[in-house]
């Protein structure tokens, strides 16, 4: 062993013996097996201390009893420490390292150590200045420990590791700059573990910021960052089975960002103040990351791709203007059974706003939870079976929110949008589905909802809106098969009108149903073209409402029209209502349309072209007598048509007009200064052609007309 003690230290030591302004210097070399140093430094201006040493079983100071191997105090000036254990292509096993520097002005630690079994602790406490630790550790099993506290001037804390089942932890607390003096920093870097661990506390700081990159297995990061200012955390993981934790607490200027590429990572970033950014980044399979953030204005973007397995994604922001991204992409699942690929977004405020996009993945959800005003929340779900996407916005006042799904190639998908208050939007767009299901829920006035759905099977759209007034719905289905839209709008209390409009195009086997209840002048229309057996309800309460149905059209050539179309409208407990049925065939099959109004002043017209075995059937009055009511039914160009009107009250008119062979009218009114008339022109001239017209009238100053063009018709007017 080789100890050597400083010819210059020494004089030193002994011309300023005493002397609390004494420069002191110590260096210490040694080589050989089991060697220890130590050196003791206070009470100086300056403070310098070097330890080499180079063989086995080094040591410098003892961990395990916290003895210090460098010890420096009370020093007012620098301080600086610096170990190094073996050197490049020199062997140094089984090294320890300890500096301990308190109470001085700017202290500094420098350890180096190469070889296996290092473990390096330095601890700074009371820096009036500045603190400085830089360890460097290149073996296997290395541990570095870094304590800074009380240091106002600025922190640094460097620590490098290169071997196998390395873990590092600094600690920073009460720590400074900024006022752009900017340290307070901890960057480690660990490569080729397999069992990496760091852990960095940064605390009661002002410039923080931390930057931890582990490359290899196992990996596991820690950053915790409470009441500073300007933080900022970046941790990079590139390995396997690797868990990030970040959390910042009172920042201002917060930034986190965590990436970690292949298997199992885990990634969970809290932020607490405004203007905070998270950032988490993970591609590799099984990955599941959280963000939470308290405050306004933050923003938080979770990226999760390339074949992932079991892929989730969690953020939660709390208060207002706060922005949410989360993409997972190329996300794969095995068989049925497997877990959900989920992403799911909780916000908290107003002026928030969530964007999820889930593509080319199985078993997909994505749901959206926002409780404030001003809220908007896109989903986007492509290429993915299995899906499901459900957003909730729930403003306490105003509303003013927005809520958009699409799914588009999905497979056994459903969506879901759910509003209250006022003035929201919702739309659902659902293309090249099967097995889908979308329903919107809307609960407020001036409320609009839209779903579309385009090439689907099997597929279910519903619309429900509740309020005093002015809400719309649109339903649009195109090129569907086996569909049911259906439109439920209710009244609270008297208002402005609800607005239905549902569309189904180039379909087969489809249903539209509109329900408007406990309210005055809403409109539904409802258009079927091109369709197969299409079937159209649609039910109003109170009065003043309108009803347009469209089966086909004749505004084309040829006619675009339906096949076994069936339309029922039935408006009760009002006066002035307004139907009007518009059915146009293709086929052989049964048309039919089937009115029923309850009250007065109401208006039916129903129109038929192009059809056989068609039928119309209109019911003004039933069991309530009606007064004022118009019935018109038209039925052209077509044979075996059926038309019946059946008015109870005073004042009615009912017309009806027939163009074809084997049709028969029937117009039944009860009560006085009724009018009737029957108009019907057979297209032969054989028996084949004949019509039949009937109509009963009871009561008296009733007018019946029948005029009929053909062979072989007959007409019966019956007058009590």
């Amino acid at each position: 062993m080789k100890f050597k003690l400083s010819v210059l230290s020494l004089a030193v030591s002994l011309a300023f013996a005493g002397s609390a302004l004494a420069q002191s210097n110590a260096t210490i070399d040694q080589e050989g097996s089991g060697n220890y140093a130590g050196i003791d430094q206070s009470a100086a201006s300056t403070a310098n201390a070097n330890v080499t040493q180079n063989g086995s079983n080094n040591q410098v100071g003892d961990p395990g009893t916290a003895s210090a191997g460098i010890t420096q105090s009370n020093v007012t000036g620098f301080s600086t420490a610096n170990v190094t254990q073996g050197f490049i292509g020199a062997p140094a096993d089984n090294n320890s390292a300890t500096i301990g520097q308190s109470n001085s002005s700017a202290v500094q630690t420098d350890i180096v150590q190469q070889g296996s079994g290092n473990t390096a602790d330095s601890t700074q406490a009371g820096a009036s200045d500045s603190a400085f630790v830089q360890i460097s550790q290149d073996g296997i099993a290395n541990t570095a420990t870094a304590s800074q506290a009380a240091a106002t001037g600025g922190t640094a804390a460097t620590i490098t590791q290169t071997g196998t089942g390395q873990s590092v932890t600094v600690t920073q607390t009460a720590v400074g700059a900024d006022g752009l003096g900017i340290p307070t920093s901890a960057t480690i870097t660990q490569n080729v573990g397999p069992n990496n661990e760091a852990a960095v506390t940064q605390s009661t700081s002002q410039g923080v910021s931390a930057d931890v990159t582990q490359t290899g297995d196992n990996n596991q990061a820690f950053v915790t960052q409470a009441d500073s200012a300007t933080s900022a955390a970046l941790v990079t993981q590139t390995g396997s089975n690797n868990f990030a934790d970040v959390g910042q607490v009172g920042s201002t200027g917060s930034s986190a960002g965590v990436s970690q590429i292949q298997s199992g990572n885990q990634a969970t970033v809290f932020q607490a103040a405004a203007g905070s950014t998270a950032d988490v980044l993970q591609d590799g399979t099984d990955n599941l990351a959280t963000v939470g953030q308290a405050g306004s204005g933050h923003q938080a973007l979770v990226i999760q791709d390339l074949n992932s397995d079991q892929a989730e994604a969690t953020v939660g922001q709390f208060n207002a203007d706060n922005t949410a991204t989360v993409l997972q992409s190329n996300v794969s699942k095995a068989g049925p059974a497997a877990a959900a690929t989920s992403a799911s977004v909780s916000q908290t405020g107003t002026g928030n706003a969530t964007t999820i996009t889930q593509d080319a993945s199985q078993s997909v959800t994505a749901t959206v939870n926002q409780a404030g005003s001003g809220a908007e929340a896109n989903i986007t779900q492509a290429a993915s079976s299995r899906s499901n996407a459900s957003i909730t916005q729930d403003p306490s006042v105003g509303g003013l929110t927005i809520g958009d799904i699409v799914q588009d190639g999905a497979q056994r998908s459903n969506a879901s949008i759910s509003q209250s208050n006022l003035d929201n939007q919702a739309a659902i767009s659902q293309l090249g589905t099967v097995n889908s299901d979308a329903t919107i829920t809307q609960s407020g006035d001036a409320n609009l909802g839209a779903i579309v759905q385009d090439t689907t099977t099997n597929t279910n759209a519903v619309l429900l809106q509740d309020g005093d007034g002015g809400n719309f719905g649109v339903i649009g289905q195109t090129n569907t098969q086996d569909a049911l839209a259906r439109v439920v709008q209710e009244r609270l209390a008297p208002g402005g009108g609800h607005d239905a409009f549902v569309t189904q195009t180039d379909s087969s086997n489809v249903t539209a149903r509109v329900v408007q209840n406990n309210g005055a002048e809403n409109l539904a229309t409802v258009e079927q073209l091109s369709a197969v057996n299409s079937t159209v309800d649609v039910t109003q309460n109170r009065s003043f409402n309108n009803v347009a149905v469209s089966q086909g059209s004749d505004g084309s050539v040829p006619p675009v029209g339906t096949q076994d179309a069936l339309a029922t409208i039935t408006q009760r407990g009002g006066d002035h209502n307004d139907t009007t049925v518009f059915q146009y065939g293709t086929g052989p099959g049964l048309t039919s349309a089937t009115v029923e109004q309850v009250g007065n002043d109401n208006i039916a017209g129903v129109e038929q072209g192009f059809v056989s075995n068609s039928a119309v059937t209109i019911l003004q009055g039933g069991t309530v007598a009606s007064n004022g009511s118009f019935a018109l039914a038209a039925q052209v160009t077509g044979s075996d048509m059926t038309s019946s009107i059946t008015q109870s009250g005073l004042g009615q008119i009912a017309f009806t007009v027939q163009e074809g062979t084997w049709n028969e009218a029937n117009i039944l009114q009860s009560g006085s200064a009724n009018a009737a008339t029957v108009l019907q022109s057979g297209t032969g001239l054989d028996m084949a052609s004949r019509n039949l017209a009937s109509i009963t009238q009871a009561s008296s100053g009733n007018g019946a007309t029948v005029s009929q063009i053909g062979m072989g018709n007959t007409a019966i007017i019956n007058q009590q």
